[in-house]
This record gives structure tokens, C-alpha cells and sequence, in this order.
């Protein structure tokens, strides 16, 4: 407790220095004569020069950007005092801790020892934190003496058993760190370009050719330090699963690499040998499985005998010979396996990042020299160096780690907390794998995809024992897809059609799929303990079957590979269902092993569903002479997904459908909806005519089947785009079926947005020619709107507004009478909703256009068209700002900006326009306030071409002003805040224009000038003072308590406004995080 209380009044010291640094001369001199005279410990006054340049950045200091300068040029200044304090106490450290330390027990020597690493790590903690204020002016062998401390600690690990806390290890670390970045950095600043700091020093050329040269001696210290040194160290944290060192290790690598000038064409034994340990860091997290296994011996990497190729071997052999009954009888060996879980693969991470980045700049250099090899052992010969060396060993990486370790996992004996699922554990397996991708994929930019193949073909589908074995056909789903070529050549015809050929790879894919064929059709056995977790590995198996399709669906392009697509599909669609069939035999309660089966065949079922949506991406129907077959599999199988899936599916479909003709097209469409039909025409024919359902008396399952029938339309029609072919079936059999829903289900809102949806989706379809279905559509609306509104409507009015303007402002088709009929009915409609909707919010939020003055008005509620007068007067009884009325506010202001910016049919009304630039400045602060912005902005847009509707929004202008600095006061998101800088230009902008009616006065702004001059730019600059002072009043007196700061901001934000609203945002989340500590 006491010393919390001490380190809270430390911070509250140092921010007391930071604030007043033009009168405290020197912060950092105080503490330490407070230290010397014993009024200070020295940990108290180490955590006080630790925060002190930490509280110049943190969040709770108000501080404006001149301050901010002030101190930083401070904090340099004091930089020797603190370096030179550090110095002294790091020469006296070994007698302070042993007097600190408790000499009349046994382990006296161990504390003093403890406490000695302790202070150690203390003090390059503060040296870290003031490297950035060093000017290398006077403290260079200073800061060489800490650095090799650094390196010190870095070289012995076991310092760590002996009392060095794992937090100065790190901290070590990081000072090595920065130091390598500085040195990467100045040795190619064009890589980094403008993003980087640029460091105090690089202003004198020979202070930075200086402090350039003392890091290439540290490169080399560490250079030394990691290829020849820590390598038994490394090896023994294998035995010990020491993450934590593998991750600090591999920053230190990752770094030591970027900072070496690496060239693909030098054979260099030490920075191959440095390479050579890159990629056993990037193998590390899959061998660390293996780590407690019976094969333990083979998987350290870090053990002189070790090899990928080596280990790849006895690892096969081991898990081929891995079974239930060999592992019951060695339960040991296979005790708690690592998963790859993600601290685990952060040791490999950035080590995959900076492989990635020296191949792409091998690729730069290289260009296309490789591009015809076919063999890996050609490389050497074409061009010697370092490449061939690096990709031989890249391949050999990728053939261990694509050997799956699901034995390994599933066979062990961990328990309750201690295991993962077998989903979860595929998923990290998988993460794992897509980093390494990355690296595969950049290989194959220089190799070209030829050689990579015919290596994978070599040592991997030409194996005698490849069609038998599990493991080894898994391993093929990683590493043949990357390597898969689609070449093409011109058939000589005078059309020069282009014609795909099969390649050696896509025949390599139509063997592997008749395999996978033999795969999927294998049944699970017996669910009973004995062979419960050879079902499990199966299920594994086809998980990554179904995922390797999905991951070669670029070959069904070829048109020879066609003729497989029936059974690949048949085998995919049996997987979908097979699980509704064998579900119940896993219903053995307490047995997570058998939940685990049960979650994996889920996840086969996804899998499936997912990857024949991939695959109908790159399918075209219209080039097969079964596509009537294949249709008729893929249909058939939605009715065992659920909507998600099903949607996901169908979108696919429909992409691969998209080019047939006209007639084959409705007939897919036809074959797709028509059960789909009968099913919501038998919903409308059993209610009776005029009756409307309620929320609240619709079953669930019933909600269920209708959201899953529609679902199903707009899965389809969603990406089918301007089809206006399709008319028999969407305007003459859908949409009267959708409209008929419609008066039936508005007074729910849940189903009108789903209704609603699949009526956007199908107009979508017929574009300009569903212009005929407007006027029934418009009145249907404008029925069930007058009873019960719903956002939703604003949503789709706005939406088949757009249609129109587009039209009309392309000049694509022609605008004739019908098109102004329909806008005109759309333009009634929009009225109408407009006025609905402003009741609502008046009688919700008790507001009115103008303040001080009741002008509701109630809406007509008139029956007709099918729809009941029973729940008339519900626009009323609508209560609370929840998120319901937050979304009809958004779908509102939508619609209305939409309107403001694209026509000017419906701005003579200005008595309704003055409610809804009112209302707007209330509704600015709900918890989604685009939209609201985004009206604002179109108001100003269209205020430049109406002068009566620029007269109105000027009355409200300083409203949205205040508001806006309330905003930003209110801690709001950031995206928020690039609302308000928008905003807020657009303020500025627009008051500088002519089109703004300029007060007749400048001393308020309710007293427009609405018919004299003008006024020149002095007064408009006057006027726009005026409204960013009174915004500015509205925040509190820590941001604006002088009028020094006031003005600072005034003048910000009339030059640079959102650069100024910006830094406001930004003291403002300061103040509000203050306030809450």
C-alpha cells in the first residue's frame, strides 16, 4: 500500500515538472541531489527518471505543441545528467544491493545477487527511455558501456535462474533492438522512407557517420553473439519450452537481419549459417510439439546433427506407427503437446516477415533469370550464390511443417483445461501454415511455379507409399496448390481464341481428386471408445480434403477437368448431409472427445458448403454439357444448410449462371424458386384477407422457414445484377408475392427489413425496368407506412431513388414519361415517410423544428390496399431512444440526404425541410451520427444552389458548430472525430462563400441577411471567428482557461481546420482519461 502510494505521488511529480518546465530548471537535478542527500531511495528516484520522459507522451497531460517543443528540447538537455547518474550507480551497483540485501539468513548471497540484476534492469530501463533525447554530443562510451551490459545479459540466459527477472531480459533485448533499427535504418533510409523517425544527430554528417559506425560494431557484437554463441542456449530451452526466450531470441534475430546488407548472389558462410537459423525459427513452433514426443531427440533444431529432411523421415515413420493401443502403452511420450497456439507462433512471425521481405527484394534484383528451370538442382548452375542455397532449404522447411500433427495432438492424454478442441487445434495448425504461405508464394515469384511442382512431385506424389498413407496425401494439400501453372495458347483461328492447357500440375490435381474421392467415401466406424479417435482423424482428414478443392478451384477453368466437377460436387453434397444422419450416434454425454467429433463434423458440413461456393466462382455453366446435373446435386443440398451457408452458396451459383442465355438462365431460376414460391404463397393464403400478424403472435419456426425462403431468392438474385431478361419470373412471380407479405407482416419489423431486402435485390435484377412495379410497390408502402413506419421503407425508397437520378444524370437511357411518373411516385412516397417519420420523433423526443413552437402534424391513416386499421396510431405510442428509433434516425437522415443532394422536387415545402435541419442538430449525438453528418453536408452542398434552403441552415449553423465541439468533448470514437473535421471544413467553406447569407449583423446570427449584399471576405472572416469562439466556449476550462490557448485555437481552426479539430480531439481523450483515473 505504502508503496503504491509512492510511485502515484512519483507520477504526480513528474507531470508537476512536465507542466512546469519554463520554471523548474532542472527536474532531473533535484532528483538526484535528493538522492544523494538520502531524501530519496534509489528505486524512488529510478522510477522518476523512468516516467519523466515517459509522462511527456501519455494521456492524461494537456499540453499544446509549443509545450510539447519546449520540453522535448528540455529533456535533450538533460540527457548527460541522467546517463552520467546512471553511470555512477551502475559502477556502485554491486556494494548498494549488498547492503540492501538480508545478510543474516543462508541466501544472503542469492538476494544480494537478486537485487543487483533487479537495479540492473532499472537502470537500462531508464537508459531506454532517454535514448531517444540523446544528441551523441557527449555521452557515446557512456551509452557503449550500457549496450554491452545489454549484450551481457542477452549471452547468459541462465542469469535468469539466479535471480535476473524476465522482464530485464526483455528489456535487454529491446535496447539491442532499437539500436539494430537505428542501424537498418541509416544504412538504407529509402526503405523506410518518410515514416521513420529521423534521429537529432543526422543534422551533422559526422555525428551520423560516427554513430553509424559505433552500431555496425554493436551488428557485429551481435552478429558474434548469435551465430556463434547462443546456440547451446537454444538448444536447451528446446527441453525446457522456454517460449519466452525463443520470442526476445527471435526479435534479436529478425533485427540482425534486416540490418545486414544480404545479397542473393555472395555465398557468405556466416550469413547463410544466419539465415540457416531464421528458418529453424520459423519451424520452431511445429517442432516444439514434438518436443516431449518419442522423437523428441530428432526435433531439436538447435542440436548440430539436425535436419529438415532428417527429421521429416523419422516424423513420418513415427506417426504412421502412431496408434490408440502404441499410444496407451507409451502414454508418456505424448504428454501435454504445445498447440500452435499464438504465443507460440510468435516466435516464428516476424521471422516469416523478414524472409518474405528479403525475397521480394531477391525478386526485384533477380526478375525473371529463373523463370525456365524445371529443377530445383538447375539453380546453382543458372545463377550461384546465395538463393539456391535459401530456397533449397525453404522447400525442405515447407515439406516438414505441411506434415500434419493431429496424431500427435489427438492421441495424447491432456484433459479439461489443459487441451484444445480438435477445431480449435486445426484452426492454430492452419493460422500457422498461412504465414508460411506467404513465404511460399514469394519463393514462387522467383522460381517460377514449374520447379517447385516437379520438386513436390519428386519428393512427395511419386512416392510408392503416397496413395496409401493419410499423412502424406495431407501434406500434398498444402504444397500442390501454391505450385498449380494454367498455361495458355492461341488456336490460330482468325479469332485468336485463347485455349487453357493441362498442365503436369492440373493432372497431378485430377489424380489427387479421385483420392480424395476414395477419401470422403470412407464411413467413421463405430463411435464406441476403441476407435473413437481414428473417426476423429478421419474427420480431420476430410476437413482438409474439402479445403484443398476449394484451394484448386482455379483448374475447373481447364475444360478437360469438367467432366470431374459431377462427382466432386456429389462427393461435397453427401458431406453437407451426412451429418443430419450421423449425428445421433455421437450423443454420449461426458465425453469430450466425442463432442470434439461431433464439432468436427459441423465443421465438415461449413467446409463443404464454403468450398462449393468457391468453386462455382471459377465454374461457368454454360461451357458444360452436364450443368443441368450438377444443378440439380447443388440445389438439392440446401435444404441441409443453415441461411448463412445457404446464401453463401447460392451467391456462388448465381456468379456461375450469370452467362448463360436468357432462356436457360430462367429456367435455373425457375427450377431454384419454384418450390420456394409455393411455400410463402401457402403462408399469404393462410391468413385472411385485411389481417395483419404481430411480432408477437408469428411462431419462431415459422419466423424461421419464411426468413430461410427468402433468404433463399436473394442469395440467388443478389449477383445478378441487371438482368432484365428475368422479368417473367421476378416482376410477374416474385415481387406479387413479396408485396402480398409485405400487408400481411408490416407490423413487424423484423420481417418488413427482410421483405424489404429481397424487394431491393430483385429490382435490382431488372433496373430501369422495374419501373412498372413502382406504382404497386408505392402504394403498398404507403398503406402500412400510415399505420406502423419503419425505417426500413426510408431505406428502400432511398435506394430505388438513386435508380432513377443515375439514370437520368448518366444520360445511358433515355428519360421518357413513365420515368418521371415513377420518380414523381417515388417523389409522393418520400413525402409521406418523411412526415410519418418526423411525428414519430416528435412525440418520441418531445422536439420540434422550432423550439418553442408545437407544428405537429398527424399523419392520415387511412385503410386501403389490403392493410387493417387495428393498429393505427402506433407512430404515437413509439417511446425511448433506443436502438430500434437510433436506426430509424440513420435510415432517416440517409434517405434525406440523398434527397438534398439529387433532386429539388420536394424543397418548396420549407416548413417540413426547417423540422429536419432541426431535428438533425439534436440527433448528432447518437452513437452512429454518420448519416446525420453526412445530411449536413448535403444540406451545405444544395445551400450554394437554393437560396431559401441556404437561409434555413444558416439559422442553425452555430447550433452545429457548439455541437460539434460537444462531440468531441464526449470522448467519441475517432471515426467520429474525421465526421466533425469534414463537417467542419465544410462550415468554413461554405460561410466563405458567396452563397452564405451573411448576417446583417456580425454579433449574432439570427438576424440574416436574406436580400442585401453579400458582404465582402473581412466580414465573412469575422462571422466565421464568431462561430468557432462560441463553439469553442462550450469546452471546459482545462483546454481553453487562457486566452492565450483560446486564440491558438481560434486561429488553428480558421487556417487549418482539421489539423486544429484534430489536436482538440486529442487534448479533449487526454482530459477524459484524466478524469477517469
Amino acid at each position: 500500500m505504502v508503496r503504491n502510494i509512492s510511485f502515484t505521488l512519483g507520477l504526480a511529480v513528474c507531470d508537476m515538472a512536465i507542466q512546469m518546465s519554463e520554471s523548474w530548471e532542472s527536474p532531473v537535478e533535484s532528483f538526484i541531489n535528493y538522492y544523494k542527500s538520502k531524501r530519496l531511495s534509489l528505486e524512488m528516484v529510478l522510477f522518476l527518471l523512468e516516467t519523466l520522459p515517459e509522462e511527456t507522451s501519455n494521456n492524461r497531460l494537456i499540453l499544446i505543441p509549443e509545450h510539447h517543443t519546449k520540453i522535448t528540447t528540455k529533456l535533450k538537455s538533460e540527457h548527460v545528467k541522467v546517463v552520467e547518474f546512471l553511470s555512477l550507480v551502475r559502477s556502485n551497483l554491486a556494494q548498494l544491493t549488498s547492503g540492501l540485501a538480508t545478510n543474516h539468513t543462508e541466501n544472503a548471497a542469492m538476494n544480494s545477487n537478486a537485487l543487483n540484476y533487479k537495479m540492473l534492469g532499472k537502470i537500462l530501463k531508464v537508459w531506454n527511455n532517454w535514448k531517444r533525447f540523446d544528441t551523441f554530443g557527449s555521452s557515446g562510451d557512456l551509452s557503449r558501456r550500457f549496450l554491452n551490459d545489454c549484450l551481457e545479459i542477452v549471452r547468459n540466459p541462465r542469469l535468469r535462474d539466479e535471480g535476473l527477472q524476465e522482464e530485464t531480459y526483455e528489456i535487454s533485448v529491446d535496447c539491442i533492438v532499437d539500436s539494430l533499427q537505428e542501424c537498418a535504418y541509416l544504412n538504407d533510409k529509402n526503405a523506410y522512407g518518410h515514416s521513420h523517425q529521423e534521429y537529432e544527430y543526422e543534422k551533422s554528417e559526422s555525428l551520423s557517420a560516427a554513430r553509424y559506425s559505433e552500431l555496425v560494431e554493436l551488428q557485429k557484437a551481435c552478429f558474434n553473439l548469435l551465430v556463434n554463441q547462443i546456440q547451446p542456449h537454444l538448444q536447451e530451452a528446446f527441453e525446457k519450452r522456454d517460449v519466452p526466450l525463443y520470442i526476445n531470441l527471435s526479435r534479436l534475430f529478425v533485427n540482425l537481419v534486416d540490418s545486414v546488407n544480404i545479397d542473393y548472389s555472395k555465398s557468405d558462410a556466416d550469413v547463410a549459417l544466419l539465415m540457416e537459423y531464421l528458418l529453424k525459427l520459423i519451424a520452431l513452433p511445429y517442432l516444439l510439439m514434438y518436443s516431449r514426443s518419442a522423437v523428441r531427440k530428432f526435433a531439436n533444431p538447435f542440436t548440430p546433427e539436425y535436419s529438415h529432411v532428417k527429421f521429416r523421415e523419422i516424423l513420418l515413420k513415427y506417426l504412421e506407427g502412431l496408434s490408440q493401443s502404441t499410444a496407451a502403452s507409451s502414454n508418456s511420450d505424448i504428454s501435454c503437446p504445445m498447440d500452435l497456439d499464438e504465443e507460440v507462433c510468435n516466435i516464428s512471425q516476424k521471422s516469416v516477415y523478414a524472409l518474405v521481405d528479403i525475397l521480394s527484394r531477391f525478386s526485384k534484383s533477380l526478375g525473371s533469370t529463373f523463370s525456365s528451370v524445371q529443377s530445383i538442382s538447375e539453380l546453382a548452375t543458372i545463377k550461384p550464390g546465395l538463393f539456391p542455397y535459401l530456397a533449397s532449404n525453404i522447400l525442405e522447411l515447407l515439406m516438414l511443417v505441411s506434415v500434419p500433427p493431429y496424431k500427435q495432438y489427438v492421441y495424447s492424454n491432456t484433459s479439461g483445461d489443459e487441451r484444445m478442441n480438435y477445431t480449435e487445434h486445426i484452426d492454430n495448425y492452419n493460422y500457422y501454415l498461412s504465414d508460411l504461405t506467404d513465404v511460399y508464394n514469394e519463393l514462387l515469384r522467383i522460381l517460377g511455379r514449374g520447379a517447385a511442382f516437379e520438386y513436390v512431385n519428386m519428393n512427395l506424389l511419386n512416392l510408392p507409399q503416397f496413395s496409401s498413407s493419410i499423412t502424406l496425401i495431407q501434406s500434398s494439400f498444402v504444397l500442390l496448390p501454391p505450385c498449380i501453372s494454367i498455361t495458355t495458347t492461341k488456336n490460330g483461328t482468325p479469332s485468336t481464341r485463347v485455349v487453357v492447357c493441362k498442365t503436369p500440375s492440373v493432372q497431378a490435381v485430377e489424380k489427387l481428386i479421385v483420392v480424395i474421392g476414395d477419401l470422403l467415401s470412407t464411413n467413421p466406424g463405430s463411435t464406441v471408445s476403441p476407435s473413437v479417435y481414428e473417426n476423429v482423424l478421419l474427420l480431420m482428414s476430410k476437413i482438409d480434403a474439402v479445403r484443398f478443392l476449394g484451394s484448386v478451384r482455379k483448374i475447373f477453368s481447364v475444360p478437360e477437368t469438367n467432366q470431374v466437377l459431377k462427382g466432386l460436387f456429389i462427393m461435397l453434397t453427401k458431406e453437407i448431409a451426412a451429418d443430419t444422419t450421423s449425428r445421433n450416434n455421437l450423443e454420449h454425454p461426458g465425453s469430450e472427445v466425442l463432442q470434439d467429433a461431433k464439432d468436427l463434423r459441423d465443421r465438415l458440413k461449413y467446409e463443404s458448403g464454403y468450398n462449393i461456393s468457391l468453386i462455382c466462382y471459377h465454374v461457368k455453366m454454360e461451357k458444360l454439357h452436364n450443368s443441368g446435373e450438377l444443378l440439380t446435386i447443388l440445389l438439392g443440398s440446401l435444404d441441409y444448410v443453415d441461411n448463412e451457408l445457404m446464401v453463401m452458396m447460392l451467391e456462388g451459383l448465381a456468379i456461375s449462371c450469370y452467362s448463360l442465355n436468357s432462356l436457360d438462365l430462367i429456367a435455373v431460376f425457375n427450377q431454384l424458386i419454384s418450390n420456394t414460391l409455393v411455400q410463402l404463397m401457402s403462408v399469404v393464403n393462410s391468413v385472411p384477407a385485411n389481417t395483419a400478424i404481430t411480432s408477437s403472435t408469428i411462431t419462431r419456426s415459422d419466423r424461421a422457414l419464411i426468413v430461410k425462403l427468402l433468404d433463399r431468392i436473394v442469395g440467388f438474385v443478389r449477383n445478378l445484377k441487371n438482368r432484365p431478361e428475368l422479368e417473367p419470373v421476378v416482376g410477374e412471380r416474385i415481387l406479387p408475392v413479396l408485396l402480398s407479405l409485405l400487408r400481411i407482416f408490416y407490423l413487424d419489423e423484423e420481417m418488413v427489413e427482410v421483405i424489404c431486402r429481397c424487394i431491393k435485390h430483385n429490382a435490382r435484377v431488372l433496373d430501369v425496368q422495374f419501373s412498372k412495379y413502382i406504382s404497386p410497390l408505392v402504394q403498398t408502402i404507403s398503406t402500412a407506412a400510415q399505420v406502423k413506419m419503419v425505417g426500413t421503407y426510408l431505406y428502400l425508397i432511398e435506394w430505388l431513388h438513386s435508380i432513377f437520378y443515375s439514370t437520368e444524370t448518366s444520360g445511358s437511357k433515355a428519360s421518357n414519361s413513365n420515368h418521371i411518373r415513377d420518380k414523381t411516385e417515388i417523389t409522393n412516397l418520400y413525402g409521406l415517410l418523411t412526415r410519418l417519420t418526423l411525428n414519430i420523433f416528435k412525440s418520441s423526443y418531445n422536439y420540434s423544428g422550432q423550439p418553442g413552437v408545437n407544428n405537429s402534424r398527424t399523419g392520415s391513416t387511412g385503410t386501403g390496399n389490403g392493410i387493417s386499421a387495428g393498429a393505427r396510431g402506433q407512430n404515437e405510442s413509439d417511446d425511448g431512444y433506443g436502438d430500434d428509433n437510433e436506426m430509424l434516425i440513420e435510415d432517416f437522415y440517409g434517405l434525406q440526404a440523398e434527397f438534398f443532394l439529387n433532386s429539388d422536387v420536394y424543397l418548396n415545402d420549407l416548413e417540413t425541410i426547417n423540422e429536419i435541419i432541426g431535428c438533425s442538430c439534436k440527433f448528432m449525438f447518437i452513437r452512429r451520427p454518420q448519416c446525420v453528418f453526412y445530411f449536413w453536408e448535403s444540406v451545405l452542398k444544395m445551400s450554394r444552389k437554393n437560396q431559401q434552403v441556404s437561409e434555413l441552415a444558416s439559422r442553425y449553423l452555430q447550433t452545429v458548430v457548439d455541437n460539434c465541439f460537444r462531440i468531441l468533448q464526449e470522448a467519441c470514437s475517432k471515426s467520429t472525430e474525421h465526421y466533425v473535421e469534414d463537417l467542419m471544413s465544410s462550415v468554413v467553406s461554405y460561410v466563405r462563400s458567396r452563397h452564405f447569407p451573411l448576417p446583417n449583423s456580425v454579433g449574432g446570427a439570427d438576424s440574416l441577411n436574406q436580400s442585401g449584399p453579400p458582404g465582402d471576405a473581412e466580414d465573412r472572416e469575422r462571422y466565421l471567428e464568431l462561430l468557432f469562439t462560441n463553439g469553442l466556449s462550450c469546452l471546459p476550462a482545462e483546454i481553453i482557461g487562457n486566452e492565450r490557448l483560446k486564440h491558438s485555437f481560434l486561429s488553428g481552426l480558421v487556417q487549418n481546420t482539421e489539423s486544429a479539430v484534430n489536436h482538440i480531439y486529442k487534448l479533449l481523450s487526454k482530459l477524459s482519461m484524466r478524469n477517469r483515473m
